[in-house]
């Protein structure tokens, strides 16, 4: 049982890098949505770093170590709004409005659950900062689908 919980933690932690290249392979056959992907997840990280140093809200006391933290500097420090959440929801997003596919909506889906319920059962995140997280990174998705289709396409 350990060796799962231990596998859905690395999942969690490693959620947005497996949720993106799951979208990114998924719109290799799109060339314009692929470069609109790679172009809003820029983007979006940006606001991310943007959004956590205007608003400079902290992390939960007591986080449950995963990785060393003396690696987290900078904005990184704080954690409003979640930056593994919004990158998993904008991932999910973009993948369901440009391929609307019910599979890999399901797998992306899972591990954004995964991804969210690891960083607040480390204590890396509140409720509140994973919420914000994927409101922004979901938003963020349809905004840059809106405009690639009218746009682009």
């Amino acid at each position: 049982m350990e060796i799962i919980k231990n596998g859905l933690d690395y999942i969690g932690y490693m959620g947005p890098i497996i949720n993106s290249v799951i979208t990114l392979t998924t719109l290799l056959d799109k060339q314009k949505y692929l470069l609109s992907f790679i172009f809003g997840s820029i983007i979006n990280n940006s606001l991310n770093e943007y959004i956590k140093n205007w608003i400079k809200q902290q992390r939960p006391h007591k986080p449950i170590p995963y990785i060393d933290d003396s690696q987290i500097k900078g904005v990184q420090i704080y954690g409003m709004p979640s930056g593994h959440a919004q990158i998993v929801a904008f991932s999910t997003a973009f993948l369901y409005l440009t391929k609307g596919n019910l599979t890999l909506l399901l797998i992306s889906l899972f591990i954004a659950i995964v991804t969210l319920y690891q960083r607040w059962s480390f204590r890396r995140h509140t409720i509140e900062q994973l919420i914000v997280g994927i409101i922004i990174g979901a938003s963020s998705a349809y905004i840059l689908f809106w405009i690639t289709k009218q746009y682009l396409e």
